[in-house]
Parts: structure tokens; C-alpha cells; sequence
């Protein structure tokens, strides 16, 4: 039968149940290591939180894309005391399905550091994206990638986190809470408080990409924060970072909404900015927000770009004048239709930035770095799902191999899309049925040859050469037509014949069976009268004497209103099929000694072996069987 899948969706690593752990790749004395399952990939976080294992000076590379599975997770590096400090190189795969939250970590002295990475303020972090979500009840480095790391590049980051405290003196960055060198990084995601009441409360540093981080370069930003404000204090949030030195060739295009909530004071100063909360120096910045909302009371610590408040030195930099809050003084406004217009922004480098009509600049090295949207082709077979392939934007479709069907062809599938482009795709295929010859032998030559489909019933053909002296019948045969060619063998055997004395006045003997049948309960072969041939049908235009209709009889006929009267009741030796079957001195019973029988017998219905029929007994006590084998 047609077989399906039992895995139609493609991906690296299945099953992971949260506790499976694999440590069984390392070797001390190495310098390099490959990850290769999510269970080695824990097996990674217990030997660096587990058994002090830093990796200092050494490389663990993933080798496959790993899905977590939602399983909560620890962070890989929990403390001074138990820090990655090694690279981590990811190779362009993917971690999907992180699931954090701070109430179900693993580790016992588990405290501030809180993201895929806790602290690993030595290591590089890169090529790598990471989809997931944050739970966060407790921390004060709160970072998707990493909370505590010296550097990270080529990162692609999709993360909610999800806040169910209230923070101070806390840094919160979709991708990293604090850093000293980040560049290449394309930032998805969010940042929310789970209630209203919950909030920043003194000190707290939140960026869409970095709470704080000193140098970054070539950053997208699409990440939406909506941050509560619940204490006269002085916080720095920003769409790129919270806090940093220098900033450059940047974008943001999320959204920042801010609310003050239990405050003492409607003048509270909060740094506001679109690109950063706090800057020292920044170039090549496009602050590009769908939404900026501010709150109340914050007055002029705001602003599109950075607050108004800072002292930086900004350079090149364009911001949306939807949102300019008529004194921003660390960039040019410009409309939405003009940042979309295609033409290159003043003093931006072509080689770094892309302008495309109807679509904001984008930068070029983060191109590779932005997942491609996933697609499926469904295949269904005589409306039947067969298997799904999963692909990515752009990449080339290859149709399973024909499925296989006994008995079956495989027509093809109705059409395949050479690449995936925008959607996902349903292909039809049908199946055809077979047809297999049916060869019938009878003295090793062809006697016929039938053509029927595949699992059709088999029915011999009931007209067959017929021998004096014996038995037709087809040998051994399968039921239905299997998917291949049948040769049926026609096979003659002996037969015998006997009578039985029913002490009739004639002193006729009958025989114990019909013409053409084995045992007594067969029905044997049928025939027309006077003929000895056997036939597929039998009616008048069949009929060997008359000329196609009951009145044209030619032999045989006492009557002019059936055909030519020649009164012949009995027939001629040539046209008896008992002689012609069995020779003389057999032959069939006249009219006169059919009457004799019923006359001169008690006839009983029953059966024998299963076959209805009458028993006809003489008055000397021997009988004979008749089945019921009806007529044609």
C-alpha cells in the first residue's frame, strides 16, 4: 500500500525532554568541540555550571541546528565563580524554542546572570540565531543571547522576554544585557511587564539589542519595548541600547512605549531615545519607529534619537519626523516617503547600506543574517497527504521519489514549483490502476487471453475445449489478479462413470452425476438442445438450429409455428451430449423416460455437501442425487 511518512517535517534535533544529557564529546586535553544534539548541547551548560569547566582558550562550534523544545532552561555560565569564557561559534545554525524561566533553573546558585549564556564576561559569542522566549521573576542581567559577555557578532535574535518583577539597578537586552563589543547583530522580539504596577524602579539600563554595551556597530533593531516607570529615577532606554560608547551604522525601526506608573513626581527625568538612552558618540543612525510614546512628565530627557539631555557627539544621522519632538539636535528629520524613496542617504556608505525603493535602508552585512521565511510543499497522492517538505525563501524544491503503489503506476505530480517564492504549495498526484494479461492454456497452447485490472475477481472462462472420456478444469489461481502477468492452466483428468438400477418398468439404468461433473452434487456442463458445444450465452441467436428466433427452428420442430417440421423427438447421435461426452452406450433420456423417473420415484428435497438438490428414490430403495443447478 501506499506508505506515509511517519516524519513529514524536516528539523535537526527531536525529542528533547529537558533532562537528557550528553558530556560524552568532551575530552579535557582538547581544544575544539563539536555539538551535534540538544542533549550534548546541555551537556555543554552542566559541564560549565556543573563541573567548573570554562573553556577558557577553547572553541565549542554547533554542528546542527538545535531545538529545545520549550524545555526550561539554564543558562550556560552562572557566576564569576562558574564562567564560559571560551568562543562559541554557532556556524550560521540555529537554536529555536528556548524557553528561560528564572523559577525553574537547574542550578542551585543560580542568581543574577539570566539568558541562553549567564556569565561569560571573557567569551565571543557568534554566527548564531536564537528564537525563544524569557519568563524573568529575578535577575539583574537579563540578556537573550548572553547576559554578561565581552563580545558578539553575527547574531540573528527573535526573544520575548517577559518581566514578572519590578528592577533596579537591572540591564535588559533582547540579545545581550551587557557587553563590551557587539557588531553584526539583526534584533526581533520583545519586552513587556507582565502587570502594570511592575516597572523600572532606579538605575535600570534596557535596549532592544543591549542594556548596556560599549562598542556596536552594523545593529538592526525591530524589537518592541513597552517598559512601566514606577519611581523617580533615572533610567536610560533605547531601541538599540540602554547605555553606550559608541554606536554605528545602526537602525531602529520597533517601538518604545513608556509609562509612569505609582510615581512620586510627574518631572522624574527618564534618558529616552530611539537609537540609545545614553551615548557618547554615534554615527550612521537611522531611528525609524513604528510607535514612540514617552509617558507623562518626563521633560525633554526624550528624544527620536538619544535624550536631548546627553552630550554626545552624533554624526550622519537621519530620524522619523513622525515622532521628533521639535528639539531633538542629533540628526535631520526626514519623512517616511523619503527614507523609502530609494535615493542613498548623505554621507551613507553604499558599500554598507542598501537603499531600495519602498523599503527602509538596510545593512548589508546583516543581509545573511535574517532568516528567510519557511514554506512548505504539501504532497498528496489520490487525496491522501503523502509527505511535507519544509523550505526556506528561495531554495531550490526537490519532489520526493514516486511513491510506490502495488498494482499501481505513479502519473506524476501535477506540477512542482522549481523554487519557493512567497508561498506554500499543494502538489497532486494520482495513481493509475494496472491491467495484467490472463493467459489460459489447454494442451500447452493459448486458449485465451484476458486483460483486467488489478485486484479485479478472476473468472475462468466457462467455455472450454471438451475430450471424450474427461474432466475440464482449471487448475490453481489466485483469487484476484495480482500485479502481474497469470498463465491459468487448463487440466484434462480420466473420467468415470456409474449407474444406479431405481427398478424402473423400463429396466433404464441412470447415471449417478450430470455430463461434465465430478461428484453427484456437481452441476456439470450446460447445453442447448442438440448441441454439444459449450457456449458464453445461450439464446435464440446462439442457437445452432433456427435462423435467430424461435420461429425459424431448422431441426428438431413438430410444429409450423416454430420452423420447419421434421417431427425429430429424439436426438440424432451426433447432437447427444452424453454420447458425444462419455460414448454409447450413454446417452440422454427422452421425453417419455424423464416422465418414467418422476412417475416411478419418490423425490425428496435436500442437499449433499452443501448443494440443494432432490433426492430421487426408486421403489427398490436406490436413489440418485439431482442439484438444483438451474438453467442459462
Amino acid at each position: 500500500g501506499l506508505g506515509i511518512p511517519a516524519e513529514p517535517l524536516f528539523r535537526s534535533s527531536y525529542g528533547w525532554d529537558g533532562k537528557k544529557t550528553d558530556t560524552s564529546w568532551y575530552d579535557e586535553s582538547a581544544s575544539e568541540y563539536h555539538i551535534t544534539s540538544a542533549a550534548q548541547f546541555k551537556g555543554f551548560a552542566d559541564l560549565v555550571s556543573y563541573n567548573n569547566c570554562s573553556f577558557e582558550g577553547k572553541k565549542v562550534i554547533l554542528d546542527c541546528d538545535i531545538d529545545l523544545d520549550n524545555c526550561p532552561w539554564s543558562p550556560i555560565g552562572l557566576h564569576s565563580g562558574k564562567p564560559f569564557s571560551g568562543t562559541f561559534d554557532g556556524l550560521n545554525h540555529s537554536i529555536t524554542n528556548l524557553l528561560i524561566n528564572s523559577n525553574q533553573f537547574d542550578y542551585p546558585d543560580m542568581k543574577d546572570n539570566v539568558g541562553l549564556f549567564g556569565y561569560a564576561i571573557k567569551a565571543e559569542i557568534k554566527n548564531v540565531s536564537v528564537q525563544g522566549k524569557m519568563e524573568i521573576s529575578s535577575g539583574k542581567y537579563i540578556g537573550g543571547i548572553a547576559a554578561m559577555v565581552k563580545s558578539v557578532e553575527n547574531l540573528y535574535s527573535d526573544i520575548e522576554i517577559e518581566l514578572n518583577t519590578s528592577l533596579s539597578s537591572s540591564y535588559v537586552g533582547t540579545v545581550v544585557s551587557y557587553a563590551t563589543d557587539a557588531k553584526k547583530i539583526y534584533a526581533k522580539g520583545n519586552i513587556t511587564f507582565k502587570e502594570n504596577y511592575l516597572g523600572l524602579n532606579s538605575g535600570c539600563y534596557v535596549g532592544g539589542i543591549a542594556g548596556s554595551c560599549t562598542n556596536m556597530s552594523d545593529c538592526y533593531s525591530a524589537v518592541d519595548a513597552s517598559i512601566n516607570i514606577i519611581g523617580s529615577s533615572n533610567e536610560h532606554i533605547g531601541g538599540i541600547s540602554g547605555v553606550s560608547g559608541t554606536i554605528s551604522n545602526a537602525l531602529f525601526a520597533g517601538q518604545i512605549t513608556v509609562g509612569n506608573y505609582n510615581c512620586n513626581s510627574d518631572m522624574f527625568m527618564p534618558n529616552i531615545g530611539g537609537i540609545c538612552g545614553q551615548l557618547t558618540t554615534g554615527d550612521h543612525l537611522i531611528s525609524a519607529p513604528k510607535f514612540m510614546s514617552y509617558g507623562r512628565g518626563f521633560a525633554i530627557a526624550k528624544s527620536v534619537v538619544i535624550p536631548n539631555t546627553s552630550n554626545a557627539a552624533v554624526t550622519d544621522t537621519y530620524y522619523l519626523n513622525t515622532w521628533a519632538t521639535n528639539n531633538e539636535s542629533y540628526g535631520a528629520a526626514i519623512s517616511d516617503g523619503d527614507l523609502k524613496s530609494g535615493s542613498p542617504l548623505a554621507g551613507f556608505d553604499t558599500t554598507v547600506w542598501e537603499f531600495k525603493e519602498n523599503e527602509y535602508p538596510s545593512i548589508i552585512s546583516l543581509a545573511s543574517l535574517i532568516p528567510k521565511p519557511t514554506y512548505t510543499v504539501s504532497y498528496y497522492v489520490d487525496g491522501v497527504l503523502y509527505q511535507v517538505d519544509e523550505y526556506k525563501e528561495g531554495e531550490t524544491v526537490v519532489p520526493p521519489a514516486d511513491p510506490v503503489k502495488e498494482g499501481y503506476t505513479f502519473n506524476g505530480w501535477d506540477y512542482v514549483p522549481p523554487y519557493i517564492y512567497q508561498t506554500s504549495w499543494i502538489v497532486n498526484g494520482t495513481f493509475s490502476i494496472n491491467s495484467y494479461n490472463i493467459i489460459y492454456m489447454v494442451d500447452h497452447d493459448v486458449f485465451k487471453t484476458e486483460t483486467q485490472e488489478y485486484n479485479s475477481r478472476i473468472n475462468p472462462p466457462t467455455v472450454f475445449p471438451l475430450k471424450q472420456g474427461f474432466l475440464f478444469g482449471w487448475g490453481e489461481y489466485p483469487e484476484t489478479v495480482p500485479a502481474h502477468d497469470v498463465t491459468i492452466e487448463g487440466i484434462y483428468t480420466e473420467d468415470t462413470y456409474e449407474y444406479v438400477d431405481l427398478g424402473l418398468p423400463s429396466g433404464l439404468l441412470w447415471a449417478t452425476k450430470n455430463v461434465g461433473a465430478a461428484r453427484p452434487e456437481d452441476y456439470g456442463y450446460y447445453f442447448s438442445w442438440g448441441e454439444t458445444i459449450l457456449k458464453e450465452s445461450y439464446y435464440w441467436g446462439t442457437y445452432s438450429y433456427c435462423n435467430g428466433t424461435e420461429n425459424t427452428l431448422t431441426k428438431y420442430c413438430f410444429s409450423p409455428e416454430f420452423g420447419e417440421v421434421d417431427n425429430k423427438y429424439t436426438l440424432d447421435e451426433t447432437d447427444d451430449a452424453a454420447i458425444t461426452n462419455w460414448g454409447k452406450p450413454w446417452r440422454l433420456p427422452t421425453e417419455a423416460e424423464a416422465m418414467e423417473l418422476y412417475s416411478n420415484c419418490t423425490w425428496t428435497l435436500g442437499n449433499l455437501n452443501g448443494i440443494s438438490g432432490c433426492y430421487v428414490t426408486g421403489k427398490n430403495g436406490n436413489s440418485i442425487f439431482l442439484p438444483k443447478a438451474g438453467y442459462k
